[in-house]
């Protein structure tokens, strides 16, 4: 079933960036008083990376022109039955597993009645009362640059985990006074993950939807691509004083970025704040949240307690999930949980853990190699494949991290999309630290490994070939040397005369001379000696017979 619009208008995708140092992340300050104290819980609902939608077949590819996945279940047609995507499965109960939950053996699903145009069948079918996963607990790091010396580690708690199906995209022109509805989105397989009330402030939840996010990547099962909306965020937000019970809330929906969870959070807290301070009272309701100014409005009012009517889904079975590591026989076409649980990763928080403490990485440089999609595998793969004992894990992270990482950020990519041979990379380090390769050059070639990684197969024959081997030669460098002393005698005479930065100006000519191939570290010993008269000095033609 295929119906444009063509008055629908797409939103333009936006190429990803690579993650950078956290530095101060919060532009809103949390409120100081010890009278008054925030109580924050998320609502995170991540699209799963799946190729068809949880009940049908349809795909799930972002920005396909309207309305063009569409199935005939997803539209509500008569007659039509829902058959559970075992992807969306498999990646929910990875995550619940990476996430310390509890998964039960027997879940169900759910219909959520609520009328609403994107939604066809007037329900949507979730795990509201018995979900896949249960009572679980995130450890996540907070780590500004200016600020702390080391990660500092929270927990936090995991209510639950439940699937659910996505709704569709209204339009609205309110000029012309008529909605446009987009079902490629109808059925998309969402996990939803709710944290319980325990964050303080913008900063700790901002911190943990990195976290996850970091986790949800490297499992594989989302890929949170939040401008997408593949990865959205409610935040449900009280304050109280300290020892009294949980104070009225308010939830702001759809926030997109670890940023604006931050900005939205800190603003809610001291809007409620001021607000019971001067004698109002916090009113249970939806809020949106302006980008523009940082702060929330109300959306719709909560005060009646919507009835949703839940009632079990009669079209679709309990769901059963089996563990063999158990002893039990897992029938065909059946989700093993034995068999997920050895495709889970090392969690970001003990690689940070591991990178700081046996590979002696700071934890500027553990925490922004973590942050950056594809960094990580690229770090280690350079390890595996290093041969020289000076390439060290410190040199390779500060080599990715100002050169690679920069160079990404300038193409607006990540190297999940470029296929940079760690292999060849480790080389080219390895040259770097062996004193074969100039910084100079060193820089540019990393720098077209990361941009253009198959233009360059074999990288020693590639130096070799374009005559890029440092010069090391002491001959060859005291000869540039004397045609720099040679061409500039001013300089040589301040030199002498104690002005010793000046010395630097001689190096980097003998660097342009040399076409960026001289030692410098020797170069600059040899011009020391030359000029200050421990060597054979030239300071000018009428002293050269």
């Amino acid at each position: 079933m295929t119906m444009h619009f063509t008055k629908c208008r797409l939103l333009r995708q936006i190429p990803s960036r690579p993650c950078f140092l956290f530095r101060c992340i919060s532009t809103t300050p949390s409120p100081k008083s010890s009278q008054w104290q925030g109580v924050v819980g998320l609502e995170i609902h991540a699209q799963i990376a799946a190729k068809s939608k949880l009940f049908s077949g349809s795909g799930t590819t972002f920005s396909a022109p309207t309305n063009t996945q569409v199935s005939l279940f997803d539209c509500a047609t008569p007659g039509t039955l829902p058959v559970l995507n075992r992807r969306c499965v498999e990646a929910a109960a990875l995550t619940a597993m990476a996430l310390n939950c509890t998964l039960h053996p027997v879940s169900t699903f759910d219909r959520k009645h609520y009328f609403y145009a994107d939604l066809p069948t007037g329900y949507q079918i979730t795990q509201r009362f018995q979900p896949i996963a249960t009572n679980g607990w995130m450890e996540y790091a907070m780590y500004v640059v200016d600020r702390d010396k080391e990660p500092r580690m929270r927990k936090v708690g995991i209510e639950q985990l439940q699937l659910e199906q996505d709704s569709g995209k209204s339009f609205h022109n309110a000029k012309d006074g008529y909605s446009l509805i987009d079902l490629n989105r109808a059925g998309i397989g969402l996990m939803e993950i709710i944290t319980r009330p325990e964050f303080e402030n913008g900063e700790q939840a901002a911190f943990f939807v990195r976290e996850l996010t970091l986790i949800l990547r490297e499992l594989g099962v989302c890929d949170v691509k939040m401008f997408e909306g593949s990865l959205r965020v409610d935040a449900n937000i009280s304050v109280r004083r300290p020892g009294d019970p949980l104070g009225v809330r308010s939830e702001v929906k759809n926030l997109a970025s670890a940023k604006f969870v931050n900005r939205a959070v800190d603003y809610e807290i001291a809007r409620q704040i001021k607000l019971k301070e001067s004698g109002g009272e916090v009113v249970n309701e939806t809020r949106g949240f302006d980008l523009s100014t940082s702060t929330t409005f109300p959306m719709r009012d909560k005060e009646i307690l919507q009835d949703y009517r839940y009632m079990p889904e009669p079209n679709l079975p309990p769901l059963r999930l089996f563990d063999s590591y158990s002893g039990q026989t897992v029938p065909e076409h059946q989700v093993d949980i034995a068999t997920l649980r050895t495709r889970l990763p090392e969690p970001p928080a003990a690689k940070r853990q591991r990178y700081i403490q046996e590979l002696k990485l700071t934890p500027a440089q553990a925490v922004t190699l973590i942050s950056a999609e594809g960094l990580p595998k690229l770090f280690e793969g350079i390890l595996q494949n290093a041969k020289s004992p000076k390439t060290t894990p410190t040199n390779v992270a500060k080599h990715l991290l100002t050169v690679a990482l920069a160079t990404l950020n300038d193409l607006h990519d990540t190297l999940v999309n470029r296929q940079v041979d760690a292999q060849q990379v480790a080389v080219l380090i390895d040259m770097l630290h062996e004193e074969r390769l100039p910084r100079v050059i060193f820089v540019k070639l990393l720098d077209q490994l990361v941009k253009q990684p198959d233009e360059i197969r074999d990288v020693e024959e590639h130096v070799i070939r374009n005559n890029f081997l440092q010069v090391n030669d002491e001959a060859r460098l005291g000869a540039w040397c004397d045609q720099v002393i040679l061409s500039h005698p001013d300089k040589v005479e301040l030199v002498r005369k104690g002005k010793d930065r000046v010395l630097n100006f001689l190096t980097n000519e003998v660097k342009i001379l040399s076409e960026d191939r001289a030692n410098l570290r020797q170069t600059k010993v040899l011009l020391d000696k030359k000029v200050r008269g421990d060597g054979p000095v030239i300071l000018n033609e009428d002293k050269v017979k």
